[in-house]
């Protein structure tokens, strides 16, 4: 079994020329394991296992069990939705796989899946036709979109057939394998519920009608991070590095606390391209990477910022999603994504000697009046197989701090968490 980790990074009392930089966790990453009742992430499981086992009447009733006690388990909604489709209960395949969708809040789109399957067997091709399009908008890069355009090929020739269209409305269409078994076919993933929804699975509401000036957003914010290069080309800390292995369930199996002593130093060493060294020794014992949790080292978030310096962003495919609002203040919303064209100088693993380069997708919050990133959130754009990484979700806020005793507007890292 793939153990899963959740990771929180933080430097306390770093220096830079001087400065005095105050970094805070956030409450929210101690409650990561804490969102589900305990009783029916167990049920919940159990009915994919169920699935699993094609035993689909005992997955139905065990996952109505699961929703008696938390009807707001959107996982519990999309697995029922799978069982009635199975069992050729299309009306209520396509209720659950609905109630997932509206549950999830933005997380549910691998229930637009068995919606689709149930409507195309209810008759409902066009309806069918619309969700799998939907699928696909929001997840361009799925494992599993060749398999749905396979499907909507499949509805669109039946509904073109006048022999086929002419039958029982209720005669079950091509099934798909379920949709989470398709996304973890080739690894051990269990249902993360309690697990941050991915950067593609849910998009921030944005303010209609509001056209975002790119050129600008795209300008001042990479001015922003070239000041922030030269104000603190070099800064020191004591990080505490915070590890929890968890179990499928989201509980931990162990927790485990590391001091460092951390340098990182940023230096344009020729033009266009933007160098971050990090250095750290293990306070209580030896310095290496044998020391950090699971023998991997994560390298490269301080980085993560940088990915719009002027040096940097031509690395990335950017988009501007429109205006959005974080904590209250209106922010330009930022999509990034490592080009397969151009080289990875952000994020990097090293095992023992050797070192793979993690390429990143994500999104910026990044403020209409001052252009500062406030916010980053970032996943790994595919698995890392080579070393069991299947996924990575990381959060980074950003704040002001003083430097020299005096208020300059530097915005630097005042809390960080991963998800590995």
């Amino acid at each position: 079994m793939l153990t899963l980790h959740k990771r929180e990074q933080i430097a306390q009392e770093p220096q830079s020329r001087g400065c005095r930089l105050c970094h805070r966790s956030s409450p929210a990453a101690r409650q990561a394991t804490a969102n589900r009742p305990p009783r029916t992430l167990p049920l919940t499981l159990l009915g994919r296992l169920r699935i699993l086992r094609e035993d689909y009447k005992e997955s139905s009733e065990v996952l109505e069990q699961a929703l008696a006690a938390e009807p707001e388990n959107w996982t519990a909604h999309n697995l029922l939705a799978d069982a009635y489709l199975r069992l050729q209960e299309f009306e209520k395949s396509r209720q659950q796989a609905q109630l997932a969708i509206e549950t999830a809040k933005g997380a549910g789109n691998a229930a637009r899946i068995p919606l689709a399957e149930a409507l195309a067997s209810l008759g409902r091709k066009p309806e069918a036709l619309e969700a799998l399009a939907a699928f696909l908008q929001n997840a361009p890069q799925s494992s599993i979109a060749p398999q749905v355009r396979d499907l909507m090929a499949e509805i669109k020739r039946r509904e073109s057939d006048p022999i086929d269209n002419s039958q029982n409305s209720s005669t079950p269409t091509a099934h798909l394998a379920p949709a989470h078994l398709l996304v973890a076919k080739d690894s051990d993933f269990s249902i993360k519920s309690w697990e941050p929804p991915g950067i593609d699975e849910v998009r921030p509401s944005v303010a209609t009608g509001v056209v975002c000036p790119y050129e600008k957003v795209i300008e001042e914010t990479g001015k922003r991070m070239a000041q922030f290069v030269d104000d603190v080309a070099q800064f020191s800390a004591i990080e505490d590095v915070l590890h929890d292995d968890l179990d499928d369930l989201g509980k931990p199996i162990t927790k485990k606390s590391i001091q460092f002593d951390y340098v990182a130093s940023i230096s344009a060493d020729y033009p266009g391209f933007l160098g971050v060294d990090e250095y750290r020794n293990d306070r209580n014992d030896e310095a290496g990477v044998g020391e950090f949790p699971d023998q991997i080292a994560t390298r490269g978030l301080p980085a993560l910022a940088l990915v719009f310096h002027p040096d940097m962003r031509r690395n990335f495919q950017i988009v501007c999603e429109g205006l959005g609002e974080w904590n209250r203040q209106a922010t330009w919303l930022l999509h990034f994504r490592q080009r397969d064209d151009r080289p990875n100088r952000i994020k990097q693993y090293k095992i023992g000697d050797r070192t793979y380069p993690a390429n990143l997708k994500g999104r910026a919050w990044v403020s209409t009046t001052t252009f500062q990133i406030v916010r980053i959130e970032s996943d790994l754009v595919s698995p890392m197989p080579q070393i069991q990484l299947l996924g990575e979700h990381q959060i980074v806020d950003y704040g002001p701090r003083a430097i020299s005793h005096e208020e300059c507007g530097t915005m630097v890292a005042t809390a960080c968490r991963a998800l590995l």
